[in-house]
């Protein structure tokens, strides 16, 4: 278990869905009070070879008085007691809201960084609306958006992030089967590359080559 004033790393062979909330009961038996706290899982993390389980991040939904509490856990626990083995995984969050692409995506990347012998953890949300929440919880190295999202569309949520200062340098991919005009308004909104549905592999792991260099193996 890795955990911060924000987040918990647990490692589960469970797969629960983005956004779903759980309860969180932190017990460190004789050195402090159990401690139960609200949380959603941010992100999923795929077991990628011996030393690099699978687990989920949940954040912490905090109510008044929880975050002195959680502070007052970290500052009693080592929250580094186990080792760790390697950096910090490089955390993708795919937005799209058709689940077949979101499972053909999750099969690519998982491939991609698995022969890069790098760590992946990978965010999923059906909308820009909770793409955006996992991208407020969790700090993130790569962006892949759909330009047709119900609600909030794709290049709206792109201008909102290039408009955001903590998000405004991440490497944004645009996807759409819109040809010509999603492609301007995704490039116009400030995405960094922009691929056609249906997405050739070949295609994908070329432009992450690009997009991920010298950064794969960087902390977020």
């Amino acid at each position: 278990m890795m955990i911060s004033e924000h987040s918990v790393f647990v490692r589960t062979d469970h797969r629960l869905a983005i956004g779903e909330p759980v309860r969180v009961r932190l017990s460190f038996p004789g050195l402090v009070e159990t401690l139960e706290l609200e949380a959603t899982v941010a992100s999923r993390t795929l077991d990628s070879g011996p030393g690099e389980p699978a687990g989920l991040t949940l954040a912490f939904a905090l109510r008044d008085g929880e975050h002195d509490a959680l502070r007052a856990l970290l500052g009693r626990v080592d929250p580094q007691g186990e080792p760790q083995e390697g950096t910090a995984p490089y955390h993708v969050v795919l937005i799209d809201d058709s689940q077949m692409v979101r499972e053909l995506f999750t099969l690519s990347l998982a491939r991609y960084f698995r022969d890069g012998s790098a760590r992946m953890s990978l965010s999923v949300a059906p909308s820009a609306e909770v793409g955006w929440s996992i991208l407020q919880a969790e700090p993130c190295h790569l962006v892949i958006v759909d330009h047709f999202l119900p609600g909030i569309g794709g290049a709206e949520l792109v201008e909102r992030l290039r408009n955001d200062s903590r998000l405004s340098r991440l490497p944004i991919v645009a996807i759409s089967m819109g040809g010509s005009a999603a492609y301007e308004k995704m490039i116009a909104a400030g995405a960094d590359v922009f691929l056609d549905k249906p997405i050739a592999v070949s295609d994908l792991f070329d432009t992450l080559d690009t997009l991920t260099a010298g950064r794969v193996q960087c902390d977020a």
